[in-house]
């Protein structure tokens, strides 16, 4: 019998498909020594054609993002790394990197010994990938859209809806009703024409609002309504400052979202300089912290303080769920940056939209008016 069984055992064996490992580390779009890790970005090989991400906004929670008919998958740590196991050999493979709608696409082929060493970096323009569709009612003293431009997105990507009509470029302009930022050029949209068609704004992926130096002549009643029924339907916001506007529910901002927050607007201070406290007490605010230390970006080399400038004080405390993320270091402790999910008081599973709000300026200008997008 053990005679007539070896045989069968060593066929069993020669059949059995042989793995290894690739790993490497994903980075911001820049290529230079400058760039940056980037944690939990879903990282997949595949050996099928990857679907095309739609633009626009749309339910996405965490379970839209698993993969489904890959051959292995993982996300990478707080250091960008990652090591896909029980990769089967001999192939060539789609190697996808994707955080929310940013994804980038390579070609690797696998051969007996692992594949280690990557670097691999989100695309910078589009034909290297996919970047979100993103509007920015632009600010005359927050600068928010320098910060794509410095971590690595193509100047060539930023456009608005005259210049770039069918969308084919991911970042567009649209000049904020008060007190507008930079502008593509003499043509480019004001910020009404965004809020107030809910069609237009849906087509987007993300809506940001910086600082435009004034709470005044912002708000309406139709854009509040729109962003409310944008970020319930799976819309990204992101805001800064006199954007409160948006989110505050009181007289005379009206904003259409309930209270996340305990607003303090009246009493508001200008603080030039200050230290904040990442709070570390959730599993992502951990990662955020870790993160900035990593990057040198923590103050004194702390575990989780950083140096914040002209920082307010208009929310005082958060509502829960909303997550305060940053604290202001004083008596008071007022929240610096905070996040909450949409639709407010639905079912986690249910909750597809986001909205991010910072009570500091992110890229602090001290033009007031506008003037055209150049490199800064």
């Amino acid at each position: 019998m053990l005679v007539l069984y070896l045989p069968v055992l060593a066929m069993n064996a020669s059949a059995q498909t042989t793995t290894t490992t690739i790993s490497g580390t994903v980075y911001d779009p820049r290529t230079t020594a400058s760039a940056l890790p980037l944690p939990n970005v879903l990282v997949y090989v595949t050996t099928g054609a990857v679907p095309p991400l739609a633009a626009g906004v749309q339910c996405l929670t965490s379970s839209s993002s698993t993969p489904a008919g890959v051959v292995a998958y993982t996300n990478t740590a707080v250091d960008g790394t990652f090591t896909l196991t029980n990769v089967p050999v001999s192939t060539t493979y789609t190697l996808v990197i994707q955080a929310g709608k940013w994804q980038r696409q390579f070609s690797e082929t696998v051969a007996a010994v692992p594949l280690t060493g990557l670097s691999l970096h989100m695309p910078s323009n589009h034909t290297q990938g996919n970047i979100p569709r993103i509007a920015i009612a632009t600010g005359s003293v927050d600068a928010l859209e320098c910060v794509l431009l410095q971590m690595g997105i193509a100047q060539s990507e930023f456009s608005d809806d005259n210049a770039d009509p069918s969308g084919v470029l991911p970042i567009h302009f649209y000049k904020g009703s008060e007190a507008a930022g930079a502008d593509i050029n003499a043509s480019t949209p004001v910020q009404a024409t965004l809020m107030t068609n809910s069609a237009t704004m849906n087509g987007y992926d993300m809506l940001m609002f910086p600082c435009q130096g004034s709470a005044a002549g912002q708000a309406s009643a139709t854009g509040a309504t729109n962003l409310l029924n944008y970020a319930n339907a799976g819309g990204r916001v992101f805001a800064t400052h006199y954007s409160y506007v948006w989110l505050d529910p009181a007289a005379p901002y009206n904003a259409q979202f309930p209270s996340i927050a305990n607003w303090e607007i009246a009493g508001e201070q200008s603080i030039t300089t200050g230290i904040g406290t990442v709070d570390t007490g959730f599993s992502d605010g951990a990662t955020l912290a870790q993160w900035l230390q990593n990057a040198g970006a923590t103050y004194q080399n702390s575990s989780n303080q950083i140096s914040i400038s002209t920082l307010r004080t208009d929310v005082s405390s958060v509502i829960p769920p909303t997550q305060s993320w940053l604290t202001y270091n004083s008596t008071a402790k007022p929240v610096m940056q905070m996040t909450f999910n949409a639709p407010v008081g639905a079912a986690a599973a249910n909750q597809c939209g986001r909205v991010l709000y910072n009570d500091y300026h992110v890229f602090a200008v001290t033009s007031s008016t506008g003037q055209a997008f150049t490199d800064e």
